[in-house]
């Protein structure tokens, strides 16, 4: 498999994590430009199953992100021969996630009580490290609208805002904003509002962030797209 460089020195393929069963990844592999994604990886053994089916050259990782981790990185590096990708998608679990829960896992932290802390809210912590590996042109995380006020246990134990760790350890090579969006708005028959994450190491788009110490905002960011459709598609 071979793959176009970017002016950027990145290859043109996406790495995902957290796959499912590859709904997601419709669009980069049997979408319009065609983006190889040349590593998926999902916890459980029927959904890598139907990643294996449908995506036969993509390598699936199947198993705890934790332990895997390391494989991916070395695996994507072999393949790309030292480059870059040119994305990463990563949207992992949002059941654990509320909007209350910041100040509750905070104090049960502080406290030395953690069994309230829901440990699939801390799966962004090898995501991270993987940018951190990988260092792709773009990234890109969608979760729930109110993980903007999740707390986690960051890589030293301690009780930070998700969005807060993700600026402390990405900012300096990233332009990172995060805003909810409608998905109705863009084609779905649903109402469904979801926070999307999006980060560029590209020196030409973080030229034109204003406000690079600001992450998160309620309202579309420049990175963001525009919604392109006024009339809402339902499911009749």
């Amino acid at each position: 498999m071979s793959f176009k460089k970017r002016k950027s020195g990145a290859k043109f393929c996406a790495v995902t994590l957290f796959s499912g069963g590859g709904i997601g990844d419709i669009p980069f592999e049997w979408g319009s430009r065609k983006i190889p994604v040349v590593a998926k990886c999902e916890l459980l053994e029927e959904r890598a199953a139907l990643l294996r089916t449908n995506y036969p050259k993509s390598e699936i990782f199947q198993g705890d992100i934790w332990e895997l981790k390391d494989s991916i990185a070395e695996h994507v590096h072999s393949k790309l021969k030292g480059s870059r990708p040119w994305l990463m998608v990563l949207s992992p679990p949002c059941q654990g996630m509320s909007s209350n829960g910041a100040g509750r896992i905070s104090k049960a932290i502080s406290e030395g009580k953690r069994s309230k802390e829901d440990e699939r809210n801390r799966l962004i912590l090898p995501g991270i490290e993987l940018i951190e590996n990988l260092k792709p042109d773009w990234f890109i995380l969608e979760n729930v609208s109110k993980m903007y006020n999740t707390v986690i246990r960051n890589e030293n134990d301690e009780p930070e805002n998700i969005l807060e760790m993700m600026s402390r350890r990405l900012s300096r090579e990233y332009c990172i904003k995060s805003s909810p969006l409608e998905f109705a708005r863009y084609g779905v028959p649903q109402f469904r509002k979801r926070l999307v994450t999006i980060g560029c190491s590209l020196d030409k788009i973080k030229l034109l962030d204003d406000s690079p110490e600001t992450i998160y905002s309620s309202e579309k960011s420049f990175l963001h797209p525009e919604y392109n459709r006024k009339k809402l598609i339902t499911l009749r």
